[in-house]
């Protein structure tokens, strides 16, 4: 698939983006660019906590995540 047809299939679709420092945001995709890095809009971060396996969570809206520190990315198919 191109990178068009994939922005197209994916805007506005809830998206989970594990990064390099364990942190999870969920959020609508909004666009990737040349460089990987993903916009969300929408987005709720879930931060693990040192001393158990909860995570803490915060709602931070609008966020850009750089390419070089994503390690997983999901998309929701609903």
């Amino acid at each position: 698939m191109m990178k068009e047809e994939i922005q197209n299939n994916w805007i506005y679709k809830w998206m989970k983006v594990k990064v390099s420092d364990e942190r999870i945001l969920i959020g609508k995709f909004i666009c990737v660019d040349d460089k990987c890095n993903i916009i969300l809009r929408e987005t709720t971060e879930y931060r693990p906590r040192p001393y158990d396996q909860e995570y803490d969570e915060r709602k931070i809206g609008l966020v850009m995540v750089p390419g070089n520190h994503i390690t997983n990315v999901c998309i929701s198919t609903k």
